[in-house]
């Protein structure tokens, strides 16, 4: 709408009139060409962003025209924007980067490319989008930077890193090739920037630069006085960036925004960072930590008190601290330190139930008590690293009745190691896949029982499986002690004694979850067992239920299918236990994908509605050599072969029993694929492409797919090859797809039930 006059309100209902832009140009053009009147000036609010609430409750920030106008200028000058300048809008709307990427380059007549979320995500959709729209300028924080490679990328000119504490290293590399590489620095509460560095070449510690134009920084004491150039103070921040405050927060306002004790004039005011810095010789600020506990991880902000306190919580905690830990240069991880009686292992679940993802501590150090410093303080530089000897002083807690022993024999014959103690984990102390199988298999013999694959995953130190078996095989535990207390017996029980087991299933809950989420269906490998997926379940977030779909034949006396209609339907049934009615979401990495494929087919012949199909680099059965599946002499050698590849294992450490009934599945299951033909599929498949081939191989499987598949073919890059892209780092990258697969899927779901 217009008006008519071009002087009247905007808002003024009788002087405006609909425009038709085809017809209206004779009226358009007795308009006037002035910019519109406006009442806006440089205190009203621009917007108002919430920071991540790392403490429970997000602080809502209100920031206004002066600050964001001054933040647009001052970082088109200070990183050279100009009309040929291409900025990649990297930053989420949810994040206060935003405002800088968005403003800074339409005040500068350069261009900005927005993209989707899935383009964005390292590391080859964000790679690839770099390359392909020829980005020349890019803010990202440092563990992105961290697995891009700086070489492949020569139309990007200037980088910005920012969010988190950069090392020289970084630095170095980014800054090659003529690449202006700057650190900036900048709470949301100052309007996203205070400062920036000067260009950097890696050749000392990264400081975080000097104050924006129109900023300023200060280094005061406790007294807020300023300290002498070198001396760590704590840094305050003023000048036009500095927000009006918090949203409904008057007593936290006046906490952080204090008034300027150097001002000449009334009302203004510093906001309290919170963060430690000092000023260098050559005027450039350093940043040296936090003052109080708060921390960044992975791009989030975290209150470490928090955490304490929750941890307090429990009746069992006697005390707790809990540190952010960088012992390995760039992986930041939380750490916590527990007194307690009880085993350090449960943690994890039960804060998870409390805190989000991000809040929960990578690892738990159980203590007697913490080391002190002459004031009566928790000497928190102390505590011990996390791996380190003193930590296994702390940490080793040697068997303390006979059930622990034997649990502990085991392990060390199965794991080879001299020492266990009853808190170490499973696969924190070289446990993987094959040597859970071996495990499990073991400890079936010891009781004389089927035990669920899950129970690694359930209990993965001595101390939980001790209580988990005493939960779930009492009458076994009480057949093989004997009354006395004998030790277990041997293997011999498991024919007498197996059926009176648990019903045995194909299905394997690796990850329970949150009921409201649709479970995640992963089917075998040629190998049969699950365990392989364990590091994709625990990637994917606690939420996420995920099951694994195991191979028939892995227990003694159990028959082996050679046959992936048959596998399909059985697998299937076990399924819908789980999960009665679709929409399913299902996959499966190599011969689990053709599997997996045969179920959606099946599923959606009965009406089943598959909505999500993931098929992690599997082959189609025409690839297959032929002559190594009709020899058996071949066939071990290639079973071998798998096992190096995947376990990194030059011989299996296995019996000749085990090593016989591992083969017979894997034979049986090469067999299936060599068997199998797959007929058309009305629906999509997801396909997650490996970066790296292994060997020679020039086959492409991914074209084989797409005449399969009615719906199309989505692919995704991961990184890694066949065998390594189930394993950190690269697995991280394919979780974080599958997760937005997931998320897709159910958002579909909901707009389709409207």
């Amino acid at each position: 709408r217009f008006g008519q006059s071009g002087a009247k309100a905007p808002h003024s209902k009788e002087t405006s009139i609909p425009v038709c832009l085809d017809s209206d140009w004779v009226e358009i053009e007795q308009c006037s060409e002035e910019n519109p009147g406006t009442k806006v000036d440089l205190d009203n609010l621009a917007y108002a962003i919430y920071t991540s609430g790392s403490t429970g409750r997000p602080k809502g920030v209100l920031l206004h025209h002066r600050g964001l106008t001054n933040l647009a200028l001052a970082q088109a000058d200070a990183f050279a924007v100009s009309e040929d300048s291409r900025v990649l809008q990297f930053a989420s709307f949810s994040f206060d980067a935003t405002v800088s990427e968005i403003f800074k380059t339409f005040l500068s007549g350069a261009t900005l490319v927005m993209a989707s979320s899935e383009s964005l995500m390292p590391v080859t959709p964000l790679l690839n989008l770099l390359r392909e729209q020829r980005i020349t300028m890019v803010t990202l924080p440092p563990t992105v930077l961290a697995i891009l490679p700086p070489d492949e990328l020569p139309d990007l000119r200037t980088v910005i890193s920012a969010g988190e504490a950069c090392s020289a290293e970084l630095a170095a590399a980014w800054s090659s090739d003529g690449r202006r590489f700057l650190n900036a620095y900048g709470p949301t509460e100052v309007t996203v920037c205070a400062t920036v560095s000067e260009p950097l070449d890696g050749s000392a510690k990264p400081p975080i630069g000097k104050p924006i134009a129109n900023a300023e920084c200060y280094v005061l004491d406790s007294n807020l006085q300023p300290m002498p150039t070198g001396v760590v103070g704590e840094l305050y921040v003023g000048g036009a960036g500095v927000a009006r405050g918090y949203l409904g927060r008057p007593k936290l306002t006046a906490e952080r925004f204090i008034p300027h004790p150097f001002a000449t004039e009334a009302g203004k005011r510093l906001y309290r960072t919170g963060d430690l810095a000092c000023f260098k010789d050559d005027g450039q600020l350093e940043y040296r930590g936090r003052v109080d506990q708060q921390v960044k991880v992975r791009g989030f902000r975290i209150e470490l008190e928090e955490i304490e306190n929750v941890l307090a919580q429990h009746p069992d905690v006697r005390d707790a601290v809990v540190l952010a830990r960088e012992d390995v240069p760039g992986d930041k991880q939380l750490v916590a330190y527990i007194v307690s009686t009880h085993d350090a292992g449960q943690w994890r679940a039960w804060l998870s139930e409390k805190l989000p993802d991000y809040m929960v501590p990578s690892i738990f150090i159980p203590v007697d008590a913490f080391p002190l410093t002459r004031s009566g303080k928790i000497d928190r530089a102390a505590l011990p690293a996390p791996g380190a000897s003193t930590s296994r002083e702390e940490t080793y807690v040697a068997a303390r009745d006979q059930l622990e022993q034997s649990l502990v024999d085991l392990w060390q014959s199965v794991l080879n190691l001299e020492e266990l103690g009853v808190y170490d984990n499973f696969f924190e102390v070289g446990g993987d896949s094959i040597k859970g199988a071996i495990l499990i298999n073991r400890l079936q013999q010891l009781l004389g029982e089927y035990v669920y694959v899950v129970a690694l995953f359930d209990a993965p130190t001595v101390a939980q499986l001790a209580n988990y078996l005493r939960q779930h095989y009492p009458k076994a535990l009480d057949r093989v002690t004997g009354a006395a207390g004998s030790r277990i017996s041997g293997p011999e029980v498991v024919e007498s004694r197996a059926q009176e087991g648990r019903e045995w299933s194909p299905l394997v809950a690796l990850q329970r979850g949150d009921n409201n989420r649709p479970p995640f269906f992963f089917v075998h490998p040629v190998g049969g067992n699950v365990l392989c997926y364990g590091e994709l379940a625990f990637h994917l977030g606690p939420e996420q239920p995920f099951y694994g779909l195991q191979s028939f034949g892995l227990t003694k006396g159990q028959p082996v299918l050679a046959d992936i209609t048959e596998m399909a339907s059985r697998y299937i049934a076990a399924m819908r236990s789980v999960q009665a009615e679709g929409p399913y979401v299902l996959g499966g990495w190599s011969m689990g994908g053709l599997i997996a494929f045969e179920m959606a087919q099946q599923l959606q012949n009965v009406g089943q509605e598959v909505a999500l199909l993931a098929l992690l680099d599997t082959h189609t059965p025409s690839v297959l050599d032929q002559t190594t599946q009709t020899d058996d002499g071949k066939l071990f050698a290639q079973f071998k072969s798998d096992m190096k590849s995947m376990y990194g294992l030059e011989e299996p450490d296995l019996d000749s029993d085990h090593l016989n009934q591992f083969f017979q599945v894997y034979r049986g299951n090469v067999h299936a694929m060599n068997r199998y033909e797959p007929q058309r599929f009305p629906g999509r498949i997801t396909y997650f492409r490996p970066t790296s081939r292994i060997g020679n191989r020039t086959y492409e499987p991914i074209e084989e797919w797409r005449g399969l598949a009615a719906d199309g073919v989505e692919v995704h890059m991961v990184p890694g090859n066949h065998y390594t892209m189930l394993h950190e780092p690269a697995v991280l990258v394919l979780a974080d797809w599958l997760k937005v697969c997931l998320n897709n899927t159910q958002k579909y779901e909901a707009a389709s039930s409207i």
